[in-house]
C-alpha cells in the first residue's frame, strides 16, 4: 500500500538509537511492481509539496547494488537488503512437500506428531485447530488470540505481537466482512497456543502476525501451525500467494518455494545536504559494523549487550 508517511534514518548503537533524522517520504511497495533498472520511472507523484523522498519497499534486485548512487535528479541509498519468501499454491501438498529436502520433511511430520501425542492423539487429523473468517469468526478470533499474544516472544522482546486495540479490531472485521482475511489457531488441552492472522492482498495471503506460547516452545506450536495451514490452502487455493513478508527466519525457509533478493531504497532529491546526511549515515553504520567484529574477535559481545540493556 503507497502512503505518505515518515521514516527514521537512525544513528544506532547495538539497537539503541542515539539520534536520528525524521524524513517526510511516500512509502512505496515495490515488490513485483519494479526493478533496480527502471523503479525511479514508476515511483508515483507526491500528493503534496512537502515531501523529502521516497522509501521504496521490497525493491527486487539481481546482484549486489551500489550502497549510494544518483540517477534522475536523486540520490539513491540502499539502507539494507534482505530476502523475501513466498509460496506458490502449485500442485498438491505433496508436490510441495517434496520440494523440501528429506529431512526437512521428516523433522516437520515429527514435529506435528509429536505436538499431536502431547495433546493426547496420534497424528495430524488428531490436532485441534481453526480458521476464523467471517467477521463473527474473527470477533471470536481476537478474543481468543489475544491474552495468548501477550504471552508470546514478539511481546516480550519487541511491539511484534498481535495488536489488542480497537483500531485494529475494527480493522480485521471490516476485512472479513469483504471476504479479506484469514485467521488460524492451534488449541493444546483447549487452550490456545498459537495463532496466524493473514490479510489477503490480490490474491495473497500476507504473513502479518504469527505468536505462540512460549511455556510450550518445544512442542514446535507455530511451526505445527504452518504446517497445517499450508497444507489446508494447497487443498483450498482460495489465493495465489503467501507472502512471508520482508527479512529473514528459518520457518520462512522452511516453508516458501520461492525466494527473492530485495532492498530498501531510500530515494532523496540529490542536493548538499541529502548527500552529507546519506554519507554520515554510511559512515555511523559502517564504524559500528567495525566495532561489532572487534568486539566479537575479543569476545566482548555479551558483555556490551548487557551493559545497553
Amino acid at each position: 500500500m503507497t502512503y505518505a508517511g515518515t521514516y527514521e534514518l537512525k544513528f544506532s548503537i547495538a539497537s539503541r538509537t542515539i539520534l536520528s533524522k525524521r524524513l517526510a517520504v511516500i512509502h512505496w511497495p515495490a515488490f513485483q511492481r519494479a526493478t533496480w533498472e527502471n523503479f525511479t520511472q514508476r515511483l508515483p507523484t507526491p500528493p503534496q509539496d512537502d515531501i523529502d523522498g521516497y522509501v521504496v519497499h521490497s525493491l527486487e534486485a539481481d546482484g549486489t547494488l551500489p550502497p549510494t548512487s544518483t540517477r534522475d535528479g536523486k540520490i539513491l541509498y540502499v539502507a539494507e537488503t534482505y530476502p523475501r519468501y513466498l509460496t506458490r499454491f502449485e500442485g498438491s501438498f505433496e508436490d510441495f512437500l517434496s520440494g523440501m529436502s528429506g529431512k526437512s520433511r521428516s523433522t516437520l511430520r515429527r514435529k506435528v506428531r509429536k505436538f499431536a501425542k502431547a495433546d493426547g492423539g496420534t497424528d495430524i487429523e488428531d490436532i485441534n485447530w481453526r480458521q476464523y473468517q467471517t467477521p463473527a469468526e474473527i470477533a471470536e478470533f481476537l478474543d481468543l488470540a489475544a491474552p495468548l499474544a501477550k504471552r508470546t516472544y514478539q511481546a516480550r522482546l519487541f511491539d511484534g505481537a498481535l495488536p489488542d486495540d480497537d483500531a485494529f479490531r475494527q480493522e480485521a472485521l471490516q476485512l472479513a466482512g469483504a471476504g479479506r482475511v484469514r485467521a488460524y489457531l492451534l488449541f493444546l488441552e483447549g487452550e490456545a497456543v498459537a495463532y496466524l492472522y493473514t490479510p489477503l492482498e490480490e490474491q495473497t495471503f500476507l504473513y502479518a502476525y504469527l505468536g505462540f506460547d512460549e511455556a510450550h516452545a518445544a512442542l514446535s506450536p507455530g511451526t505445527v501451525l504452518q504446517y497445517l495451514v499450508h497444507e489446508r490452502l494447497f487443498e483450498e487455493k482460495p489465493a495465489d500467494w503467501f507472502d512471508f513478508t520482508e527479512g529473514e527466519g528459518a520457518h520462512k525457509s522452511q516453508f516458501a518455494n520461492r525466494r527473492y533478493d530485495c532492498a530498501t531504497v531510500i530515494c532523496l532529491e540529490n542536493s548538499l545536504r541529502n548527500r552529507l546526511l546519506v554519507l554520515l549515515h554510511r559512515l555511523w553504520n559502517g564504524a559500528i559494523e567495525g566495532l561489532k567484529k572487534l568486539a566479537e574477535k575479543l569476545n566482548l559481545t555479551a558483555r556490551i549487550r548487557k551493559a545497553f540493556r
